[in-house]
C-alpha cells in the first residue's frame, strides 16, 4: 500500500496512520464483496434469493459510504 499522508481533518479527528489503513482495506473488502454478490445476482433465478442479495448489496453500499465518509477517505478510494 502507498504511504499513507493524513488530512488535517483526519489529524484533528484524532485518527492515525494505522486506523486510516485499517479502514481503507475495509472498504476494499466491501468493495470485493459487493463486486461477487453482484456475480452471483447475474446467476440467481429465485426471486427471494434476488431480494436477499439486493438487501445485502444495500447494506454493504451503504457500510462502504460511511467508512469512507467517517474516515474522510474519499481522496484514497
Amino acid at each position: 500500500m502507498d504511504e499513507i499522508i493524513l488530512t488535517w481533518g483526519q489529524t484533528l479527528n484524532g485518527f492515525t496512520k494505522e486506523m486510516i489503513q485499517d479502514a481503507t482495506g475495509n472498504v476494499y473488502n466491501i468493495k470485493e464483496r459487493i463486486l461477487n454478490l453482484k456475480q452471483r445476482l447475474e446467476l440467481v433465478n429465485d426471486p427471494s434469493q434476488i431480494s436477499k442479495i439486493e438487501r445485502n448489496l444495500k447494506c454493504l453500499e451503504m457500510s462502504k459510504e460511511s467508512i469512507i465518509y467517517y474516515y474522510g477517505l474519499n481522496i484514497i478510494v
